[in-house]
């Protein structure tokens, strides 16, 4: 298994093909150290990993997103994925674009 981080638009944004809600945004520009990003926080809201295996809070709550990334996620039965340009020009996570 490959490590990535999670992501969670704000606000969530729909498939442009069957209008289904996009969750489950996975991305490896980040840490990827099973970080959770949510749009707007500058660093991360949580870790997806038990706790004794989380990261030491104050190194998490310093790491930033790159100032862009891209993050997908599969969608109409797994056909294909949806991909976002995302950007954080201030170190914190602003714009999303979806493209297919």
């Amino acid at each position: 298994m490959g490590m990535f981080d999670s992501f969670e638009p704000v606000p969530e944004l729909a498939c442009s093909v069957c209008g289904a809600r996009l969750t489950g945004w996975q991305g490896k520009d980040g840490p990827c150290a099973l970080l959770r990003w949510r749009q707007g926080v500058a660093s991360p809201v949580d870790q997806d990993l038990s706790d004794e295996d989380r990261g030491d809070r104050a190194v998490i709550d310093s790491l930033r997103l790159p100032r862009e990334f891209e993050i997908y996620t599969p969608c109409c039965g797994g056909r294909f994925f949806v991909t976002a340009h995302c950007k954080a020009p201030e170190g914190v996570w602003s714009t999303t674009c979806t493209r297919r």
